[in-house]
């Protein structure tokens, strides 16, 4: 009897945490409301219409460039805060602050912070920042301006299951991003790498025979037109210092060179591809959209027609 009892009095307070959980959903749902809606955004000098279509792409009209830039910075605020912070977070070393010490292809989320720090992002945004002239100072205030007021109006789910308030859009937030953009792009570095390792075991002639700096027959890319030098041994033993203790493995009696897994460089590029409707179980299309480039995000998004 007393199973049941207490089985019964757990039932009942299990369907009261859901029913409340559920209106609380309903009165504040955690996505944004906008069908037939119109909202005031303040500092626009005229009005901007923003459609959003069947899949819920936003195409904004406005009739000069800082009211576009402040209605993009809104829409941005309010349908995708959290990714930014995200990408904030590792352009400036903080990602930990907002999700502990986890996992991260191989490392933690501490590395990565580590790491970023020391490439000097955080720093060189804020100094960008500081240095920026009043015109274009101007359209990246309209656009932060308009992401904080989309902010504002609803605070994204991942922040009222953490239960923290985000911080506010900055300007230099921007340019750290940016710079965490271009620098996940460019991969010259870790290629110029892997040939100084390969220069470093087999020698400079068996690493051009095996990555050499000319194209392959029939490929096409930067000539080369500087003046070849072989790799001065006081540059080897000086760049070799640098890196981490378990660069190098002993196998078979020979030292060789490998790297740990790279969270930065998890992988190469973005994609997007669709699976028709006729291939779902629900015959609806599906979208999936990785988001962040070589951090690998990915969406997999249902298509409503």
């Amino acid at each position: 009897m007393r199973k049941f009892l207490g089985l019964g009095l757990l039932t009942i307070w299990l369907l009261g945490c859901s029913g409340l959980n559920f209106m609380g959903y309903r009165v504040a749902p955690n996505y944004p409301k906008d069908k037939d809606r119109s909202s005031q955004l303040e500092g626009l000098h005229y009005p901007v219409t923003i459609i959003l279509d069947d899949v819920g792409v936003p195409h904004i009209k406005a009739a000069n460039e800082l009211d576009l830039l402040r209605a993009v910075g809104y829409m941005h605020g309010r349908d995708r805060f959290f990714q930014m912070d995200l990408l904030r977070r590792m352009a400036r070393g903080r990602v930990s602050e907002l999700l502990g010490e986890q996992p991260m292809q191989g490392q933690t989320t501490v590395d990565l912070d580590r790491t970023m720090r020391g490439w000097g992002f955080d720093a060189a945004a804020d100094q960008e920042a500081a240095a920026m002239d009043d015109e274009l100072w101007s359209r990246m205030a309209a656009y932060v301006d308009g992401v904080n007021q989309g902010l504002a109006r609803k605070r994204p789910i991942e922040y009222r299951l953490l239960r923290i308030r985000p911080e506010p859009w900055q300007v230099s937030d921007s340019l750290a991003v940016g710079l965490l953009t271009a620098f996940s792009i460019t991969h010259n570095w870790k290629q110029e790498t892997f040939r100084l390792l390969l220069a470093l075991e087999g020698g400079i002639q068996r690493m051009e025979a095996l990555y050499p700096a000319t194209p392959w027959p029939g490929m096409t890319s930067i000539e080369l037109t500087n003046e070849e030098h072989p790799l001065p041994p006081s540059v080897v033993a000086g760049v070799a210092e640098l890196f981490p203790p378990q660069l190098y493995q002993e196998l078979d009696g020979e030292v060789v060179a490998g790297f740990e897994s790279d969270p930065l460089m998890a992988s190469a590029a973005s994609d997007g591809w669709v699976i028709g409707g006729d291939h779902t179980v629900s015959g609806m299309p599906i979208l999936a959209v990785a988001l962040g480039g070589c951090f690998d995000i990915e969406l997999q998004v249902p298509i409503v027609t």
